[in-house]
């Protein structure tokens, strides 16, 4: 347990706050004091007991506030963002800070040269205005595929789940926006996970269009060429003789079904002895007509 209190006590505590903490502890420990440095030992074995339970209330109150401080968003670099706005012309983002209600940063959509997914730490997702790095629909799926298999894996207690946009405007200036974070089974950001993929699907295809000029050229419908007033002509006399020829087909499959199934009760009547041959053969012979 010493050891353990040695470890919290260093990694979790500042230098003045360690300080202080080993001055009360000397001040309100009988046999030790400011003026003394040689303490009692009678009168340490029989605060044993008062200083063990002393270090064990301070350990879990270090290990609460080391926990809290590792997993909580307090460990979040103070430069990173927490939520993006598009507004509605589609022109700018805004960025906000933790528990701000107003825009902090304001960056023109033009204005940026490059856009990271991080997924877990790991590059997910690049645009830039190259055109390799065009948000193109193969992308797209890569993406949701990545977000998908991350999300099907269990959480365990102490695992993080994270979700960054990086971006970098034309200046060199980077903007860090931690848009999701989960430990364990306690998400620590505002928006779900699956409406953070939706967001940053939206934001990919968005930015790809803006400032990657090969965007439109990879995603663009193929333009059907202008038929003359003859070309068009021909392919309707085609598509009507087609059609003519399809309602033939069934009409003539709908009559041979139908003399199928009259032949078959002549043929049922007559081996009933309801009908005789002649009569048969007279009632077959008008079938046939009628084919």
């Amino acid at each position: 347990m010493v050891n353990l209190f040695k470890w919290c006590f260093s990694k979790v505590l500042s230098p003045a706050k360690r300080l202080m903490v080993l001055f009360a502890c000397s001040y309100h420990t009988p046999g030790f004091s400011a003026s003394s440095s040689i303490p009692d030992t009678s009168l340490l074995t029989n605060q044993k007991t008062f200083l063990l339970l002393a270090l064990s209330l301070l350990l879990i109150f270090l290990l609460i506030r080391y926990r809290r401080n590792r997993y909580g968003l307090s460990s979040l670099p103070g430069k990173q963002y927490v939520y993006l706005e598009i507004s509605k012309s589609k022109q700018q983002i805004g960025l906000y800070r933790r528990h701000q209600t107003n825009t902090d940063t304001v960056l023109n959509i033009s204005d940026v040269i490059s856009s990271k997914i991080l997924l877990n730490d790991k590059l997910i997702s690049l645009i830039t205005q190259e055109q390799a790095d065009t948000f193109t629909a193969e992308q797209e799926k890569k993406l949701q595929a990545d977000f998908a298999r991350i999300q099907s894996k269990k959480m365990h207690d102490g695992e993080l789940r994270k979700v960054h946009l990086v971006l970098t405007d034309k200046h060199r200036q980077r903007y860090a926006i931690c848009l999701y974070l989960r430990a364990g089974n306690k998400r620590l950001t505002h928006t779900r996970y699956q409406d953070v993929v939706e967001d940053i699907l939206d934001w990919c295809r968005l930015l790809s269009s803006q400032i990657n000029r090969y965007h439109c050229q990879q995603t663009q419908a193929p333009v059907t060429e202008k038929m003359s007033p003859q070309q068009q002509e021909d392919i309707s006399a085609r598509q009507q003789k087609e059609k003519r020829q399809q309602e033939q087909q069934t009409q003539e499959k709908t009559s041979n079904a139908e003399f199928l199934a009259a032949l078959e009760k002549l043929a049922k009547l007559k081996q009933e002895g309801l009908l005789t041959e002649s009569e048969f053969t007279r009632a077959k012979e008008k079938l046939l007509e009628h084919v």
